[in-house]
């Protein structure tokens, strides 16, 4: 019995052995396509804008935790406050690019580099431009322009390669076009074949999805403009589309001894604004208007110049991710470079669990989900609380696409659902000069 009792135990003793040793060796096991991505780890540093708390230092641990486990990068995020943010990054990039040309491969402003990093401003993004601080990452909008790349080298054609080849043909799915758009800069490039300067499209940032200006509306109070016998059908009011189109109302307005900015005014304001004017239920006001859109939100671009009083208009350079352009002088490892960077940014657009945790910082330690009764609207959701004692703060702007955030008392499914068609009505801006 007791011989038995040996033999079992050798055998159990065996199969762990065997697989523990299986384990030991997955590395080798997995398919040649994968091998030379899984080892080699990569580590980028990503500058954000993010006020300095005590919090960053655990974040920014399980940021690093999640990327090395998902995507086999180290990601060091850099948090620098706003004010100070653009000129920390255009500076850091130059003094790598400084030590890159002398040569000094591991000195201090290689390793600070900035290798991922926000853009928040068209000065910013003009600057960096300029100086040649930005990767060229045109062909990962288009997918089969970034597969013929992968073609060239049939060696480098992995599993990798084929994840980020599914990842663009989503990115434009995942961003509003309008600011896909607006982020094109158009470079005039002399073809050696042709002899002939040719105009191409290029792309150097990725915007942040988040919803996009404002709408401008032309308010009539409808039974003001019905009691002084203005209003003779739903059209006569619908087609007063600008404030000059108003005059006639307003001049019987005042002939009453009213005060017109009671009942004809402009506003700007979300989607959603319009049907609570319609209705009466916009916050501090309950009159009934006859809400006309005047002009729809505005996106400016590269080329654009955005005018002082700008309220429908935003820039699209004012949130976006981009690239460093200062690049190694070996192809083969600048092209790696730029395919694993671009792998975060596509994460941060379309891993909400990422993006959700450089927004909020870590589950039950910054932030819950709880669960809360609206009982006026007669549903149950459940929301993002931030914990009283929490210091990690950020904002939506620059964390990505908003549309993947857990919803929170101001950005729910219902804000997102009126957000995305604010984003499809939008319109590019186009400078008068």
């Amino acid at each position: 019995m007791k011989k038995i009792i040996c033999l079992l135990l050798c055998l159990v003793f065996a199969v762990s052995m065997l697989a523990s040793c299986k384990k030991d060796r997955i590395g080798d096991e997995l398919d040649n396509s994968m091998r030379g991505y899984v080892s080699n780890p990569l580590t980028f540093n990503f500058y954000v804008i993010g006020d300095e708390s005590n919090d960053n230092a655990t974040v920014n641990s399980r940021i690093k935790n999640y990327c090395y486990n998902e995507f086999k990068t180290n990601l060091n995020v850099v948090y620098c406050n706003e004010a100070d943010y653009s000129s920390i990054v255009t500076e850091k990039l130059a003094l790598a690019k400084a030590a890159k040309d002398a040569g000094e491969t591991d000195s201090a402003a290689i390793n600070e580099m900035p290798h991922i990093f926000l853009i928040n401003s068209q000065e910013m993004m003009t600057t960096l431009y300029e100086n040649g601080y930005l990767a060229d990452i045109t062909e990962f909008y288009y997918p089969d322009i970034y597969e013929q790349r992968i073609e060239i080298s049939k060696e480098k054609k992995n599993k990798f390669h084929a994840e980020l080849i599914k990842n663009c043909e989503g990115l434009r799915n995942q961003i509003a076009s309008t600011l896909i758009e607006a982020s094109v800069i158009y470079e005039d490039i002399y073809n050696e074949t042709t002899k002939q300067i040719e105009t191409h499209t290029k792309h150097y940032c990725v915007p942040n999805n988040r919803v996009i200006g404002a709408y401008e509306y032309l308010l009539i109070h409808r039974d003001t403009a019905e009691k002084i016998g203005y209003i003779g059908s739903e059209s006569q009011l619908a087609e007063l589309k600008t404030w000059e189109d108003t005059a006639e109302l307003r001049a019987k307005i005042e002939a009453k001894g009213l005060n017109v900015n009671d009942y004809v005014r402009i506003v700007y304001g979300k989607y959603e604004d319009k049907a609570m004017y319609e209705k009466g239920t916009y916050p501090g006001d309950d009159k009934k208007y006859a809400c006309n859109i005047i002009s729809y939100p505005e996106v400016a671009g590269y080329y654009d110049t955005v005018p002082a009083d700008a309220h429908n208009v935003e820039s699209v350079f004012e949130s976006a991710y981009a690239v460093c352009g200062i690049l190694d002088e070996d192809k083969d490892k600048a092209m790696e470079f730029v395919d694993r960077t671009m792998e975060i940014i596509y994460a941060l657009n379309t891993d909400a669990d990422l993006q959700n945790l450089l927004h909020y910082g870590v589950k039950d330690t910054n932030y819950t989900i709880d669960h809360i009764d609206q009982k006026t609207d007669f549903i149950d959701t459940n929301y993002t609380q931030i914990k009283p004692e929490n210091k990690y703060i950020m904002n939506s702007k620059y964390t990505g696409n908003a549309f993947n955030l857990h919803d929170s008392y101001i950005w729910n499914e219902e804000n997102k659902k009126n957000g995305i068609i604010q984003n499809n009505q939008s319109r590019l801006y186009k400078a008068d000069n």
